[in-house]
Parts: structure tokens; C-alpha cells; sequence
């Protein structure tokens, strides 16, 4: 047997560090577009972020931390800062706005800063501790809108951020001061999952050139954020230093195009394209999150046996028959779904679909002896499969056995039923073996 699969992999390795960095605001229009749609309806929100404010700001003008929705009253959801010290909330309209008494947030240092809304009720904490609060029963944010943006009112008048944001959070759950003093001084250690939205701004170097990033990462999901007019070098516009926090949890993010099954880390095989997810522990002791982002264009390299017809199961896929007993040299103008042979010998097929390729097992066809041999009789559906191998075909005296990818005997018996039940196999890529006194053949199925 021959077997020929090429695959062509990029890895991207997203992982966080401890640099503690958080994004600066040049207040000249700069800001992050997410892809999340916020919090909607009337339902309880939180937003969370530490911000640092430089002393030339000025006295008068609101600063967005963070905003999404559309622009009419009641639906946008201005999270802001004041040069005189004050933070607020508008969405317009009567019993859509509050703001906090003004010089509670001093220039100059670290301050975190938080919006609560809560069965139409709306609460501002600075430090964790309750500042103001209002009636807010007009808020009602619809679909449709502006995305979350960070640093950036939604479209209509501008009133960028000027200073530096570190570890935003959006939560659907009103949190107590308690919850978020619990969590303040540190990054989030486990995933909660009212989380919706976090991000940390730790992917650059404080001060450096950073030109090369172009992801905002969104720690509790998948809303990543795009940077829109930042230079991301130098003193401003650009990674800065963080406020220290103790280190939190990690998310590694693995990008990988390829033609066959994934084994993730934790042992789990996955054989169609998809984002999905492993957690494990790291050296803090906080959640580990590897995200999988696979782009799988297998072939199915399956074939069966009709007399002396072999006919490949991939019916979108190139084809190229060969003869395994001669070196795998291609038979000219055998390049249908199926060959019928003309002489006894080793046949097999190479089939590709783009960049991948894939060589079907070697069938042996002994054309003196095609009507005994009921293993050619024999085929198998679906495959791939979820639950159940259906066999058909002579069944008389013939035994099976089922190895793994990589050689470990699964399962034998006597192929006395046209069902093989594998709905307790791991998903991944199996060989039936089948015996019977005329001789054997192998046939190579997926299980999902």
C-alpha cells in the first residue's frame, strides 16, 4: 500500500502575554470596530474598562470608551468621559441619559470605570464604587446598528476617546459592585458566561512598532476588533503601557488549512471545517482556551469493488487509476470515477481536489477467479458515517476487522449482519479488513 497525502499548513499563534499593554487614543478619530452587536433590548448590560487620562484634554468635550447601536434616541449606547472629570451614559431622548459628578476621575492615573443597566435603571461606578444613578427606561437598543466600537461614537457627530483603554468587558448580566471588585485587579481567570465581549489590548509592544497587527482580540468569544486610523508607533495612537493586573487566562489560536482529519490537543478529531475549542489549565492555574480555526478540504480516497470494476466514492474529486504493481505507474486515459481492468494486477487510484491529494488502497483483481471471490461483491455506505457501517454485498464466511489510523485493532467479528454499529468510535479515520478463504481486502472509512 501507498499512500500520498499532501498537506498544506499554516499556523498563526495567537498567545497572550503578560506585557500588561493597553491601546492609546490620539482623540484625532482612531478607534476599534468589533464585530459584536452588543447587548439588545432592554436586557441588563455591563460595561467594564480602565482608562488613563492625559491633563491636556479638554474641560468641556466627551471622550466615547465605547459605544455601539443605531443612532436614533433610546438605541445607542454611549459609554463616555469627560474632560472635567465625570463619566456618563447617553442614548438620547428623555430617560436615556445620566452622568456622574464631576473631578471623580483624576488625570493622570488608572481608573476604573463602569456602566450598569438594570431593569431600565442605570448605574455608574468609578473604582467599583456607585457614583450615580437614573432612570433609564427609554433605553431599547435595536438590531441593526453600529457594531461595538471602542475609542468611537457610532456614526453621526464624532467625540473620540484621547488617552489610553485597557481590558474592556461587556457583560448581559447587571454585575454587583462586589462581582466586579472581585475581578478588577486582575485579568479573568475563567470564562464566565455571561461574558460577551473582552478585550485586553496585550496582542503589542507599549511604545513600539506595531504595524504588523491587525487583530484585536476578543478573549471571550470570536467579535474580534479592527484598528481604524491608529499609526500603532510611537508615544500615542499605538500600544501603550497597560495598568498591572495580575495575569489572567490565555487563548492560543491555531489557523490550519489541510486534506485529512485534525487531532486537537485534547485528543479530539475533527474531520469538517469549523471553529471549535479545547480548555486546558496553564501555569496560573487559569483557563487555557486553544481555538482551532480548520479549513478541511479532504479528499475521500474510498473505493469498492464490483467483479473487475473499482469505482472511487468521490465523485467531485480528479482521478488518475494506476498500477501498484508497477511502481504506481498511471494507466493512460484512466482518469474516470471508476476503471475496469483488462489484465490481473494491483490497482489504485490518486485522487485530488485542489491542493490535496490522496492515494485509495491497492486493490488486487485476479480476473480467473472474479466469480469466486466473494469479497468483490462487498461494498460499504455511508462513509462517511455517524452511527452505522451498512454492508452489501455476500456476507457467507467472511470475518472483519476495524484498525485505527494508526494500526490499533478496534473491533473483529464474523460478517454474519449487513450493519457494523461504530457510533461508539472516536471520529476519525478507520480501515475495515475483510477475510475470507479466497483472500482479503480493505476498505477505509470515516466515522464523524
Amino acid at each position: 500500500m501507498k499512500k500520498t497525502l499532501l498537506i498544506i499548513s499554516v499556523l498563526i499563534l495567537t498567545l497572550t502575554s503578560n506585557s500588561q499593554t493597553a491601546l492609546n487614543f490620539d482623540g484625532s478619530g482612531d478607534y476599534v470596530q468589533t464585530n459584536y452587536d452588543g447587548v439588545l433590548g432592554t436586557n441588563a448590560r455591563t460595561f467594564e474598562a480602565w482608562i488613563y487620562i492625559d491633563t491636556n484634554v479638554s474641560a468641556t468635550t466627551n471622550y466615547c470608551i465605547l459605544d455601539y447601536g443605531p443612532g436614533p434616541a433610546g438605541n445607542r449606547n454611549t459609554f463616555y468621559y469627560k474632560g472635567n472629570g465625570q463619566i456618563g451614559y447617553l442614548s438620547g431622548g428623555t430617560n436615556g441619559n445620566m452622568g456622574s459628578p464631576t473631578g471623580l476621575v483624576p488625570f493622570r492615573k488608572w481608573t476604573h470605570v463602569a456602566f450598569v443597566l438594570n431593569n431600565g435603571t442605570g448605574y455608574l461606578y468609578i473604582n467599583t464604587v456607585q457614583v450615580a444613578t437614573n432612570n433609564l427606561s427609554a433605553v431599547n437598543t435595536t438590531s441593526g446598528g453600529t457594531k461595538v466600537r471602542i475609542g468611537e461614537k457610532v456614526p453621526s457627530n464624532s467625540i473620540a476617546f484621547k488617552g489610553s483603554i485597557d481590558e474592556v468587558r461587556i457583560w448581559d448580566v447587571a454585575r454587583t459592585p462586589a462581582q466586579m471588585a472581585a475581578d478588577t485587579l486582575g485579568e479573568i481567570c475563567t470564562l464566565q458566561p455571561n461574558l460577551k465581549a473582552y478585550y485586553r489590548f496585550n496582542e503589542g509592544v507599549a511604545g513600539g512598532t506595531n504595524t504588523g497587527i491587525t487583530t484585536v482580540i476578543d478573549y471571550a468569544g470570536t467579535n474580534n476588533g479592527t484598528f481604524n486610523g491608529f499609526t500603532l508607533t510611537g508615544s500615542t495612537s499605538n500600544y501603550d503601557t497597560g495598568k498591572m493586573l495580575t495575569p489572567g487566562y490565555e487563548k492560543t489560536t491555531f489557523q490550519d488549512s489541510l486534506c485529512g482529519p485534525y487531532t486537537t490537543m485534547n485528543g479530539t478529531v475533527y474531520t469538517t471545517t469549523g471553529i471549535y475549542y479545547d480548555t486546558l489549565t496553564n501555569s496560573t492555574s487559569c483557563d487555557s482556551l486553544i481555538e482551532y480555526d480548520l479549513n478541511i478540504s479532504s479528499v475521500n480516497d474510498s473505493v469498492y469493488r464490483t467483479g473487475g470494476r473499482i469505482d472511487s466514492w468521490d465523485s467531485f474529486a480528479n482521478h488518475q487509476w494506476v498500477r501498484c504493481d508497477s511502481n504506481y505507474a498511471p494507466i493512460a486515459g484512466a482518469t474516470n470515477r471508476f476503471y475496469t481492468a483488462t489484465v490481473t494486477g494491483d490497482y489504485a487510484v490518486i485522487v485530488s481536489r485542489n491542493a490535496c491529494v490522496d492515494t485509495s488502497e491497492c486493490i488486487n483483481i485476479s480476473l480467473t477467479s472474479i466469480e469466486k471471490n466473494s469479497l468483490n461483491q462487498i461494498s460499504i455506505f455511508p462513509n462517511p458515517t455517524n452511527n452505522i457501517l451498512n454492508v452489501i454485498g455476500l456476507l457467507n464466511d467472511i470475518t472483519y476487522k476495524i484498525y485505527s489510523i494508526n494500526g490499533k485493532l478496534i473491533e473483529s467479528g464474523t460478517l454474519n449482519e449487513s450493519t457494523i454499529d461504530v457510533s461508539t468510535f472516536e471520529n476519525g479515520v478507520y480501515f475495515l479488513q475483510l477475510e475470507s478463504k479466497e483472500g482479503n481486502s480493505t476498505i477505509k472509512f470515516v466515522k464523524k
